[in-house]
């Protein structure tokens, strides 16, 4: 494989991984404006009202498919599909907010954190194994490509 054809179908991995996180974002988005709107109608529980628990989770037809809590002081929102994989992790954690999304076997294939250290995006294979790396911390940013076995092909600086 060329460097031409591993650039381009690592192109299509990112076009393919941010219209997923698009989606995510949107969805996210959707069930915070949907919060909002009920929060701030008439009728809706005041703050003394509110419900307070250290998880909340979501059930469709016995499954669970979401799953929002706070563990050790760090908000946490998993949501799994309808095999009970878990597809996507949204988290504020204590360096950082992450954002994680897997495919049907589970394999991590996009995770995004912002932390003390600086920003970073993993894109994953099938199998799960990163392949592209981006960091940007205050050295500069740092790209390295990785081929099937883990082998770094590429890397700059």
């Amino acid at each position: 494989m060329t460097i031409e054809e591993r650039m381009e179908k690592v192109e299509m991995e990112l076009a393919r991984a941010k219209r997923r996180n698009h989606l995510l974002l949107a969805v996210v988005l959707l069930a915070l404006v949907l919060f909002a709107v009920g929060a701030t109608t008439p009728g809706a529980a005041s703050r003394q009202d509110a419900v307070r628990a250290k998880e909340f989770v979501v059930d469709d037809n016995g499954k669970t498919r979401a799953s929002l809590g706070v563990v050790k002081n760090e908000a946490v929102l998993d949501m799994f599909d309808e095999n009970d994989k878990l597809r996507a992790f949204l988290g504020v954690l204590k360096d950082g907010p992450k954002l994680g999304l897997s495919d049907e076997n589970g394999n991590s294939r996009v995770l995004l954190g912002v932390g003390k250290g600086g920003s970073a995006l993993f894109l994953g294979d099938e199998n799960g194994k990163h392949r592209v790396g981006l960091l940007v911390s205050k050295d500069g940013p740092w790209l390295s490509l990785s081929d099937e076995n883990g082998k770094v092909l590429w890397s700059a600086p």
